[in-house]
């Protein structure tokens, strides 16, 4: 049983410690990798540069602008970069993106 509870306790801290500024940099990086592998960076020009350089400006302001995340969700937030990096080209190109992405950042309850 003990055995089981170690993988679980550290999939949670590591979760919980997963910065708005970490996840930022990652999404980037996966995003553009992953248009670039599925031959989809035309958007951007063609280039991974260009990907990364555009996504830069979508995530502005993710390191702790509460305006920009304002109820941050540091396990969605990994769900979402896990679930991109085991995106198929063709769930990529469908438009199938993993439903953790939706619940980062979430709007108030005030919204």
């Amino acid at each position: 049983m003990r055995t089981l509870l170690l993988p679980l306790a550290l999939s949670l801290i590591s979760a919980c410690g997963y910065s708005q500024g970490k996840y930022a940099e990652d999404m980037i990086d996966i995003t553009c990798e992953r248009l670039a592998e599925c031959d989809m960076l035309d958007f951007f020009g063609g280039t991974e540069e260009s990907c990364q350089s555009y996504q830069s400006s979508v995530y502005e302001g993710a390191e702790g602008d509460e305006d920009t995340c304002p109820n941050y969700d540091p396990k969605a937030a990994r769900d979402c970069a896990d679930g991109w990096e085991e995106l198929t080209c063709t769930e990529l190109q469908g438009g199938q993106l993993p439903a953790a992405c939706d619940e980062v950042c979430t709007a108030g309850s005030g919204s």
